[in-house]
């Protein structure tokens, strides 16, 4: 017997095998025993280890495919060494997990940054966890971009305004084609409106570059003489095909001044602000401030249109711009409002169109007063205008208008040079009631200023009064004076609640009256009682137009006064006159009380208010001699007032 040693150290992967051991015994092989084994490990290969690319142009690209497989039994990890890849390779992905029996297609990119026929990169690795690198060689060539694939597109455009430009692509190949544009724009000027672009197989496709100038490149003469300015604005469409070749768009851009961002057509009542708010813009990406000018056509003390000065917003930012507007007359206001960025010159501007319509109620006032007393209110008026421009109003009382007679104005002082003016407005009613009117202030710098008036009147107090004494059967007779304001003839109606005392004549006629100040119109009172007292009566004066006058009569009524004395010669006789001062007929008795005068008749009936005449004789004698004057009363009496004294009437009988 003897031992056998078998020894299996594979240096590499070996496949799973079965073999026979053979031994030679005494000149003849025999089958000494089977073995069998395996040894496991990595293989990892590259389809090839050198990839050439051919021509491509400047800034195009070319991609080809690699597949690298794993035929061993182990994962790995694999990675490239991008950076030797760069500048003109890339390859997707550079790193990953490789499973047993699988592979993975690796993109390589041939993007060559300059000029060069022989372009080589030899040795590139990819490391393998638990295994040596393989290594892999590019080559490839650049070479200038033809000028029959450089294109120029010219762009007209208004600044801040969009033009939008169609590119035509062609694929000329079999495989569709998907497009990453590469635009450069200098400041900004252009923009694409996609991402990527698909052009077919030997088909064509459209791609649309958006021109939107941020700034003006045509600036046009100044007013110094100053010749127009030109400037352009460049940029770049660039497609790198995946052919190797490339198509290049050259942009030249134009822009003049923008035109107005709007027009704002608006209406608005004057005497009333109005706010106008006007969108601004920052279109760039960094900040701008603007300084605000605002130009309106003509000139017009009286219409304000003004804002902030300037104004600041943040990089590609928008706000609202409060413009005031305030115009004191009717008319229709045109104006420019321009922002302008001071450091570059750049502007936007709007148009403005307000219309001033009649201006409503500035203020409402109230008055309120008992007839004929003035209520007064005190308005202001500003005074916008300088203090050179002077403030004219109309002659007379035309410059204020009132349908209500009862109302006026009168200006204080002057409102020229003034901040502001004064104005008294007074209402001096006739009648009681309530009602409403308007009132009108107009003056050719400032147009009308508009009041809504609430008038109210109540009636008058009877503050007003007349005293009367006489003595019964006599009569006294008082004038009472008042005012009319009525601008008609106006005829008042006239009445006392007891006309037994108080007389007056049923009308009184006023003319009509242009001043406020009014006319007096006097009315006769006679008092002219018929009882012995106090009495107490209103005179109440009225029309319809004029109003309502009333005054308060207190009448004293004294015993009748004694009268005479009558002379009467000797002999002759004297008719005295007696007069009923009551309302109905009364029965009088007259008797003397001296037998030297008769009277006759001694009863006697007397209508209302009538005279009677009382015949009175002096008996005495011619020759007879008598005193050279003789004393006498005649006393009368009503019969049905036995408490009244008697009037007394003195006689004297004299010779003659």
């Amino acid at each position: 017997m003897c031992s056998v040693e078998v020894q299996f150290r594979p240096f590499q992967r070996v496949a799973p095998f079965l073999e026979d051991l053979q031994i030679k015994v005494a000149g003849t092989t025999r089958k000494l025993c089977s073995i069998a084994g395996a040894c496991t490990g990595m293989e990892v290969h590259l389809e090839t280890d050198s990839l050439p690319f051919g021509t491509v142009c400047l800034n195009s690209q070319l991609t080809r495919h690699l597949q690298m497989e794993n035929t061993g039994d182990m994962v790995t990890k694999f990675q490239w060494d991008t950076k030797a890849f760069a500048p003109d390779f890339s390859i997707t992905p550079s790193e990953g997990v490789l499973a047993p029996f699988s592979g993975v297609k690796f993109e390589i990119v041939f993007h060559p940054k300059k000029e060069n026929t022989d372009i080589r990169y030899e040795n590139l690795l990819c490391y393998l966890q638990g295994a040596d690198p393989v290594q892999l060689t590019l080559t490839g060539a650049c070479v200038p971009q033809p000028d029959s694939d450089i294109e120029e597109r010219i762009f007209e455009a208004k600044a801040r305004q969009e033009q939008e430009e169609v590119l035509s692509l062609k694929n000329p190949t079999s495989k569709p084609w998907l497009l990453l544009p590469v635009l450069k724009a200098e400041g900004g000027h252009w923009k694409q409106k996609v991402e990527s672009v698909e052009v077919p197989a030997n088909g064509s496709a459209d791609f649309s570059v958006v021109y939107r100038p941020l700034n003006t490149t045509r600036k046009p003469a100044g007013d110094d003489g100053a010749a127009e300015e030109e400037q352009s604005h460049q940029g770049s469409v660039f497609f790198a095909m995946p052919d190797g070749t490339a198509k290049m768009f050259h942009l030249v851009g134009h822009s003049s001044p923008p035109d107005a961002e709007d027009t704002i057509v608006t209406e608005t009542p004057a005497k009333k602000a109005l706010p106008i708010l006007l969108p601004v813009r920052n279109w760039l990406n960094q900040p701008q401030r603007f300084a605000v000018k605002i130009e309106m056509k003509g000139e017009d003390d009286s219409t304000f249109m003004n804002g902030a000065e300037t104004l600041d917003l943040p990089a590609l930012a928008e706000r609202e711009y409060n413009l005031k507007f305030y115009a004191y007359k009717e008319g229709v206001t045109e104006a420019t409002v321009t922002f302008t960025n001071k450091d570059s010159g750049e502007y936007l501007f709007y148009h403005t169109q307000v219309t001033a319509t009649p201006p409503g109620v500035v203020e409402n006032l109230l008055l309120e007063s008992p007839v004929r007393q003035p209520a007064t209110r005190l308005i202001t008026i500003q005074n916008p205008l300088p203090e050179s421009k002077p403030i004219t109003f109309a002659e007379g009382e035309e410059w204020w208008r009132c349908p209500n007679p009862h109302v006026r104005v009168r200006m204080i002082g002057s409102m020229s040079g003034a901040a502001e003016g004064s104005f008294e407005v007074q209402y001096r009613p006739l009648v009681p009631g309530e009602g409403t009117t308007d009132l009108t202030i107009e003056c050719a710098e400032l147009g009308s200023y508009n009041y809504a008036l609430k008038l109210k009147s109540t009636a008058a107090t009877t503050d007003r009064s007349m005293s009367f004494k006489c003595a019964l059967g006599k009569s006294q007779t008082q004038a009472f004076k008042f005012r009319s304001y009525t601008k008609e003839p106006t005829t008042y109606q006239c009445s006392v609640t007891k006309p037994v005392f108080f007389e007056v004549a049923a009308t009184a006629a006023a003319p009509a009256c242009d001043e406020w100040g009014g006319v007096e119109v006097e009315v006769k009172v006679t008092f002219e009682p018929e009882a012995l007292g106090d009495v107490k009566d209103v005179l109440i004066i009225t029309s319809d137009t004029g109003g309502e006058y009333s005054c308060v009569l207190q009448g004293t009524c004294v015993p009748p006064l004694p009268q005479g004395p009558f002379e009467i010669a000797k002999g002759g006789k004297r008719d005295i006159k007696f007069k009923n001062v009551f309302n109905e007929a009364r029965e009088f008795t007259f008797v003397s009380d001296n037998l030297a005068f008769e009277v006759a008749p001694k009863v006697q009936t007397i209508q209302a208010k009538a005279e009677q005449n009382i015949v009175v004789t002096y008996k005495a004698d011619k020759n007879e001699v008598t005193p050279p004057s003789i004393p006498g009363k005649l006393l009368v009496n009503c019969t049905a007032m036995k408490a009244m004294p008697p009037w007394t009437i003195y006689l004297t009988g004299v010779d003659s």
